[in-house]
This record gives C-alpha cells, sequence and structure tokens, in this order.
C-alpha cells in the first residue's frame, strides 16, 4: 500500500514539473512583467513624492500670497479712505479757474453771488481747520485765496455804496430800492461782514450818510410845504373893526394877506362850544 502511494505521488511530482517546463516561458514573462511594473511603481513613487513637496511648496506660496492679497486689501481700502478724504479736502481749498475769474472779472449778480457764497466757504474752511493751518497746501493757496478776497471785498463795497449813491437821485423810491435790491443783495454786505469788517463799516458808514442826506432833504422839503399851507389867523396888532381902505398909521412891516373878515368869527369852535 505504502509503495502505490509512494508511485502516485512520484507521478503526481513528475507532472507538475513537466507542467512547470511547459509554463516556464510564461513564468519568465511573468516574472519580468513583475519586475517591470516594481521600476514603474518606483518611479511613480519618486514623481508622487516630487509632487508632494511641490504641492507643500504651493501651499506655502499660497499662504503666503493670501497673506499679501489681505495686506493689499487692506492697504487699497486706506488708501480709498485716504483718497476721498484728500479729495474733499483739495476741493474745500482749490479756487477752480471758473470761481477765480467769476470773481475777478464776473459782473454782480445772482450768478456772483453764488460765487461769493463758495469764496465765502473755502475762507471759512482756511480759517477753521487746524490741519489746513499745518498744513503746507496752505502755503500755495493762502496767497491765491486772499488775493480773490480783497478783490471780491473791493468789488463787492463799491457795488452796495453804488447802490447807495443812486438813493439821492431826483424821484427814487427809496423802499422800492431796499426791497429791490439792498435785500435781494443782503449776502453781499454779509460777505463784507464777515471776511472784511472794515470794508463793512466803511459801508455801514456811508448808508447812514446817504441815508441822513436823503431824510434831510426830505423833510426839508416837507416843512417848506407846510409852510406854504401854513394859514396866519391873526396877530396881535389885527383889530375887529378892520378896514382895508384905512392905512396905517403905524407900518407893521411886511405881512400876509389874510382874510380879516373871517379872523375873529368862530369858526367850528361853536360847535364845541
Amino acid at each position: 500500500m505504502a509503495t502505490m502511494v509512494e508511485g502516485n505521488l512520484g507521478h503526481i511530482e513528475q507532472d507538475l514539473i513537466q507542467d512547470y517546463i511547459k509554463d516556464n516561458d510564461s513564468l519568465v514573462l511573468l516574472h519580468d512583467q513583475i519586475h517591470d511594473c516594481d521600476i514603474v511603481l518606483s518611479q511613480i513613487g519618486s514623481l508622487l513624492s516630487g509632487f508632494q513637496v511641490h504641492i507643500r511648496s504651493l501651499s506655502s506660496e499660497l499662504r503666503s500670497l493670501h497673506e499679501k492679497s489681505l495686506d493689499l486689501g487692506v492697504r487699497l481700502k486706506n488708501r480709498k479712505l485716504a483718497e476721498t478724504k484728500l479729495a474733499a479736502f483739495v476741493e474745500e481749498i482749490v479756487a477752480p479757474p471758473g470761481l477765480v475769474n467769476a470773481i475777478i472779472d464776473g459782473e454782480v449778480n445772482d450768478d456772483y453771488i453764488k460765487s461769493l457764497n463758495m469764496l465765502s466757504k473755502k475762507l471759512r474752511f482756511a480759517q477753521v481747520d487746524p490741519l489746513l493751518n499745518a498744513s503746507k497746501a496752505l502755503k500755495d493757496i493762502k496767497q491765491e485765496l486772499e488775493r480773490l478776497r480783497k478783490k471780491a471785498l473791493s468789488k463787492v463795497s463799491a457795488y452796495v455804496i453804488g447802490i447807495f449813491s443812486s438813493m439821492r437821485k431826483p424821484g427814487t423810491n427809496i423802499q422800492i430800492l431796499q426791497q429791490n435790491l439792498l435785500q435781494k443783495y443782503r449776502h453781499l454786505v454779509l460777505f463784507l461782514k464777515e471776511h472784511g469788517i472794515e470794508k463793512y463799516n466803511d459801508v455801514c458808514a456811508a448808508y447812514v450818510d446817504k441815508m441822513n442826506k436823503v431824510l434831510s432833504e426830505d423833510f426839508r422839503v416837507y416843512l417848506e410845504a407846510l409852510e406854504s399851507l401854513k394859514l396866519d389867523i391873526g396877530v396881535s396888532t389885527d383889530v375887529i373893526g378892520y378896514d382895508a381902505n384905512v392905512v396905517d398909521l403905524i407900518p407893521r412891516g411886511r405881512e400876509q394877506l389874510r382874510n380879516h373878515r373871517f379872523m375873529f368869527s368862530l369858526g367850528e369852535r361853536s360847535n364845541i362850544l
């Protein structure tokens, strides 16, 4: 029995050896393919390792770029805020060419008053803003604003005094003149009061002088008119029995012609009595 089993095992072993010999080429080819796969996998591993290092580097760069982007965003926000404030600051102090031409060469009218209000705003800003007084920009702007202020004061005061001069023209209605011109152009006087107190005082003095002369003349004419209407009812030399045909023995000088007939009549006083 044992001999039979050993014989069978020997046959099986020989069969396996023969099968291996038959598949030897395939096994060699498989071995070579496995070896090639190992090489490819090794190369892929090296490549992936390189990618991993590169990704780490990119991650660091992206983190750095993100931080730079945040920093640039903050800088941009600050610059926009500074630009907005600087633009408002420049607009408040800079006198544009249109304003300069209007103040120097413009005719005094409603448009001139608008330009004058704009100049007044700039002068007021230059006076009250402490940052402007400490800035170098004021040195360049101050002379121009001062030149415009003096020109505006001279033109405005001359125009207002010209209005006062027209008050003495014959037939001038003072009340209408005050309403139509002085009230309409009151901003001119306010500009003088705020930015040129000396000119303002001169204008006030000129107005008082003109009105004094105008009112004095009006009252003089009025008193003369009243004098022409004055009627001397009687004097101490008048008598009841007056005869115009009899020449007075005592001369009484010049006197107005009076109605001696009704001189001693009661008139409307009888109603009171």
